[in-house]
């Protein structure tokens, strides 16, 4: 359901106003979730995972022996945990990086806003991740060949995946198929057909991921 938030006003107090309007936030749910899209995460694999440190959270991916250490407002976690005492919070990397991680082989373009993620997985293991700026086409682009030629990959044989919504994406596609043979850019129908979800173009790549994981 969307809601239009007051960009001048803290995170916290848009939460306390959304819930107050949408009847939907006012119930009790068996499991809810809070994604931050844009929170700062580090992918670790597990046996580097040391103490946090002053405002990080930590989720897991045990089946893929990772974590994801993020940073979180600690006014916020405390209302949500509050709110809704059983809430798992998880940075937006979070879903993007399990479902690539779902394939034997991926390289993965994840555009949200004025970033971008680049996932590299291959032989089920994750070999790379980052978040790039990504404004404009120009440097969205600068940073998707630079992570190409150093991680050796192929212009010719390897895939690049694009998701996700941003201004400059389809400029981005364009630019990128010329260095890149094979650029695709599935929608949330072909990835996941079994919801009703998938059918709504509005629903950022990150939630449909959360929610079909």
């Amino acid at each position: 359901m969307p809601y239009d938030t007051d960009p001048l006003l803290p995170v916290v107090a848009n939460l306390k106003r959304a819930q107050e309007a949408l009847p939907m936030l006012q119930h009790r749910y068996g499991k809810v979730y809070l994604l931050l899209a844009d929170a700062p995460c580090q992918a670790v694999p597990e046996e580097y995972i040391g103490v946090l440190g002053l405002g990080e959270q930590m989720v897991r991916l045990p089946e893929y022996a990772l974590a994801l250490r993020f940073q979180a407002d600690a006014v916020l976690m405390k209302w949500v945990a509050e709110t809704y005492p059983d809430v798992q919070i998880v940075p937006g990397l979070f879903p993007v990086l399990r479902f690539a991680l779902q394939e034997e082989n991926m390289t993965l373009c994840h555009l949200h806003g004025r970033r971008m993620d680049m996932l590299c997985v291959r032989d089920g293991r994750l070999l790379f991740a980052n978040t790039f700026d990504s404004d404009t086409a120009a440097n969205g682009l600068y940073y998707l060949l630079g992570t190409w030629q150093a991680l050796g990959l192929s212009q010719e044989d390897d895939v690049l995946t694009l998701v996700g919504r941003s201004s400059c994406k389809r400029e981005l596609a364009a630019k990128a198929s010329r260095f890149v043979r094979h650029v695709v850019e599935p929608n949330p129908a072909e990835l996941f057909h079994t919801t009703e979800l998938a059918r709504l173009a509005a629903v950022p790549f990150d939630v449909q991921s959360l929610v079909n994981g």
